[in-house]
C-alpha cells in the first residue's frame, strides 16, 4: 500500500502490519476540492456509504462545509483498500491519513453502521487536534452521534 505509508502520521502499528482479516481503524481527513464548494460531497458520501456496506465496515464521514473526516473500522484489507481510494479521490484536497490503528482488539466497534453527517467545525477540530489515538476515536464517535445525519 504505497499510498498509505506516505500519509501516515505517527500512528502505530503501521497499517500494513495488520493481518488482512484483523480489525483495523483509520481516520482520514481532507478538504473539499479546489474552490471548497462541497458540491461533490453528496456523491462522495454515497460512494463511501456503498463501499462501507459492501465491505461490512462501520464508521462514518463527518462534514462541516469545508473539511471532511472519515473513519473506517473493519477488516484491515478492506480498510486499507478504501482508505487508499479515498486519499486519491479527485473531489478531495489535502487528503491525509490522520491515524491508523490495527490490529484493534480492545476498542469497541463504532456504535452505528457507517453514517454520514454534518457537524460544526469545532467538532472536527476536536477530532483532528485530540492528544491521542483513543481521544481522537472518542471525539469522532461523539461527533458522529451528535451529527445531523445526511
Amino acid at each position: 500500500m504505497a499510498g498509505l505509508e506516505q500519509h501516515e502520521r505517527g500512528a502505530a502499528p503501521a497499517p500494513e502490519q495488520a493481518p488482512a482479516n484483523a480489525r483495523m481503524q483509520m481516520l482520514l481527513v481532507a478538504r473539499c476540492g479546489p474552490g471548497g464548494s462541497g458540491l461533490g460531497v453528496p456523491r462522495l458520501m454515497q460512494a463511501s456509504r456503498d463501499e462501507a456496506a459492501r465491505h461490512a465496515l462501520t464508521g462514518g464521514l463527518l462534514f462541516d462545509g469545508e473539511t471532511l473526516v472519515q473513519c473506517l473500522d473493519g477488516p484491515a484489507e478492506a480498510v486499507r483498500h478504501l482508505a487508499t481510494q479515498w486519499l486519491s479521490h479527485p473531489a478531495l484536497h489535502d487528503a491525509r491519513l490522520l491515524q491508523a490503528l490495527g490490529p484493534v482488539t480492545a476498542a469497541p466497534p463504532l456504535p452505528t453502521p457507517w453514517l454520514a453527517g454534518f457537524v460544526d467545525g469545532d467538532a472536527l477540530e476536536w477530532v483532528v487536534q485530540a492528544p491521542s489515538p483513543l481521544a481522537r476515536m472518542a471525539a469522532f464517535t461523539q461527533a458522529l452521534l451528535r451529527a445531523d445525519v445526511l
